[in-house]
């Protein structure tokens, strides 16, 4: 055997392949290097074909990679042994390796063979693909269709649980047999038995007196496959021994074949209703008669304002015809729009039902008297001189240059009582006489309107001061007005502390006093206003505020607030950044803050759809926000005032706005208050809270 393998590698009897013929370099080495790279080809491809089969053990034919990996191998074994014969004549080796790898490739061949049929029956990949894509996208439809319906039942249920537990009426369901079948404790409580005692029995056992009556509405139905509505029930059931009235509707449940399967009853004790319907309809004739004096009062109220109103809008058109300023277009469309807006808000402006309300209160600051007296005579001129009626104010003497009342309603009771002394003048003239009065113990301003007009008798002047009443309904259709400037104004200078007197002759005219105390500020400084009233000229109330910096948001639902603030505010040197609700004044105030940009002002309406201002208070705060606020109400009532300050406001401003007012305030807060002095209102503010919250819960 060591003989035989001796000779097997001896190459004694073989000369190299190079010094067989007449090789040259250049085909030698070409024949070398072409087979050491087949080789090198050879057993790569082997290598990843082991590689696959190992790593997809899924795979059906993995014998045929292994003979593949052999056949392969084999023939690279054949070419790198070419490439030494070269330099090793080993013609017995490379013979076997040739037979070896005639049989391995033989061995293939035949396994290829057989497995061609088995390969030409597997789908292609593609069509595995597309088989399983079409098996994923339907699976996962019928999943999504049974979850729909699960949830779709488990919502129903649930609806159903929670309407027959949380139902304030009684509710019922009843099957083709009129046997309970469903039942809540309402309605149990109603028929005076328990859930347990109506379930699987007929109506008529469980209610005696009422059982026959139900069951022909149920028949009907049945008969109809109509609902049954609003059926008035009265009789007694085992809870009350007295007649009661229920109200009852019924409804048929079909399934797909619309075939009823139950009955719902939904019943509603009215008993009580029907008792106050009976006592409301002995009340009717005072009801009418009530109704009747509202009525015309809202007829002339309405009449009142629509009038003016009218003639403002028309103007507008007018001013529209003519102007082509873009600018002042636009000013005039401001005044037409809102204008509009009055007319809608007619039963929103009544001040006697908020005075009656307790709703209406009066705010002291510093006023200086000779000019409100002076914008009043200004106002009330324009009114004489379309009248032809001689309007003048004259001052008995030396007046308090300031004093402290409030004078939105000062100014309110003044214009009252001048309108109405001249729409009720026709030829002469009227006058207000302003005189400082030195009591004995409190010192008064004392206001004399008087007219040459028509005058009223005493028994006039007793129903004067009656809300919806004058002196008499003649004058009502002769000169208008709603009969509530009188009352409205009276109880305005009542509120102020003063008193309210008249004087009065049939045709010789009237005089209104009003007495009001003098609350001065400091030391009473008495001047001669004469000259200010007769040079009293319309004044730039801008020209008189501080020059405004910094950054500024407004939140206002209304356009045209927004614009007319955002107007004065950049006039004054402020830049101003708006939005239209509570939503977008939060996202803006945040983003400017995330940017780096902080508003140093922020001026908020409380009283916006969606996100009111009090929400998007509460939310900055929350957010971290420590910049002032400026509250704008409609009404600035002490309640309200008190809610937005509470809320988390700085200070507020009540609408119509005070443009001279806002832009002081936006100074003081820009440029006036440090952080330190704001956080020091704001602690005091919750000290002042805490106090009131404290002694409101111990009074209870």
């Amino acid at each position: 055997m060591s003989e035989f393998l001796v000779k097997f590698f001896d190459t004694g009897d073989f000369p190299a392949r190079w010094q067989c013929g007449n090789w040259s370099d250049f085909l030698g080495w070409l024949h070398i290097g072409s087979d050491l790279a087949t080789f090198a080809a050879y057993y790569a491809i082997p290598i990843v074909l082991v590689y696959f089969a190992r790593k997809r053990r899924d795979f059906p034919f993995k014998r045929i990679f292994w003979l593949f990996a052999a056949f392969i191998s084999a023939c690279g074994t054949v070419h790198l042994i070419e490439a030494v014969i070269f330099y090793y004549p080993i013609y017995r080796i490379s013979g076997l390796m040739k037979l070896f790898t005639a049989i391995v490739s033989w061995g293939t061949v035949i396994a290829l063979i057989r497995y061609l049929p088995l390969v030409m029956h597997y789908p292609s990949l593609a069509d595995t693909n597309e088989r399983l894509k079409k098996e994923i996208i339907h699976r996962q439809k019928v999943e999504r269709d049974l979850l729909a319906s699960q949830a779709e039942l488990l919502s129903q249920k649930s609806e159903m649980d929670l309407m027959y537990k949380a139902a304030p009426v009684g509710m019922s369901l009843v099957g083709p047999d009129l046997r309970y079948i469903r039942i809540n404790d309402r309605l149990a409580d109603i028929h005076g038995l328990s859930r347990e005692a109506h379930l699987g029995k007929r109506i008529r056992d469980v209610l005696p007196d009422l059982g026959q009556k139900i069951e022909r509405f149920y028949q009907r139905i049945l008969k109809t496959g109509e609902a049954q509505l609003d059926n008035e029930i009265t009789g007694t059931t085992d809870a009350s021994s007295k007649r009661r009235t229920w109200l009852a509707s019924y409804y048929p449940l079909k399934g797909e074949d619309g075939v009823i399967h139950s009955i719902s009853a939904v019943v509603q004790d009215i008993t009580q209703r029907k008792e106050t319907e009976r006592r409301l309809k002995q009340s009717e004739a005072a009801a009418l008669a009530a109704s009747q004096s509202k009525s015309e009062f809202l007829a002339n109220m309405s009449h009142e304002i629509r009038t003016p109103m009218a003639a403002i809008l028309g103007y507008a058109d007018v001013l529209l015809g003519h102007l082509k300023d873009p600018d002042n277009r636009n000013c005039v469309l401001i005044m037409k729009r809102n204008g509009e807006h009055l007319l809608e808000l007619i039963n929103d402006i009544l001040d006697l039902s908020r005075i009656e309300a307790g709703k209406m209160d009066v705010e002291e600051e510093p006023v200086a008297l000779p000019h409100l007296v002076a914008d009043i005579e200004s106002l009330m001129q324009v009114r004489a001189e379309e009248k032809k009626v001689i309007f003048e104010v004259d001052f008995e003497g030396h007046i308090p240059h300031t004093i402290k009342t409030d004078p939105t309603r000062l100014r309110q009771v003044l214009i009252n009582l001048i309108g109405n002394a001249i729409k009720f003048t026709d030829e002469g003239e009227v006058r207000l006489k302003v005189k400082f009065i030195e009591g004995d113990e409190t010192p008064l301003i004392e206001f004399a309107i008087i007219d040459t007009g028509i005058g009223m008798s005493p028994d006039q002047i007793d129903r004067l001061f009656k809300p919806f009443s004058q002196g008499d309904s003649s004058v009502t259709r002769q000169y208008g007005g709603s009969g509530l400037g009188l009352a409205i104004s009276q109880r305005l200078v009542q509120m102020l502390n003063g008193k309210m007197e008249l004087e009065s002759k049939v045709g010789e005219g009237s005089t209104f006093y009003v007495h009001l105390p003098v609350s001065s500020i400091g030391e009473l400084e008495l001047v001669k206003p004469d000259l200010l009233v007769k040079s009293s000229e319309p004044r730039d109330l801008l020209a008189e505020t501080p020059k405004l910096t910094g950054r500024i948001l407004v939140v206002d639902d209304r356009r045209d607030v927004r614009h007319i603030s955002q107007h004065f505010l950049e006039k004054a040197g402020a830049t101003v950044s708006t939005a239209e609700d509570g939503q977008e004044g939060i996202d803006m105030a945040i983003a400017a803050r995330d940017a780096g940009k902080p508003f140093d002002l922020v001026v908020m309406d409380m009283q916006m759809p969606n996100v009111d201002g009090m929400q998007a208070v509460a939310e900055l705060r929350s957010a971290g926000i420590e910049w002032p606020i400026v509250a704008l109400t409609a009404d600035a009532m002490k309640g309200d005032r008190d809610k937005c300050l509470n809320g988390g406001c700085d200070d507020y401003l009540s609408k119509p706005i005070d443009h001279a007012k806002l832009i002081q305030m936006a100074a003081k807060f820009t440029q006036s208050v440090t952080a330190d002095e704001l956080r020091q209102m704001r602690s005091e503010r919750a000290a002042k809270l805490h106090r009131t919250l404290t002694q409101h819960s111990s009074n209870e």
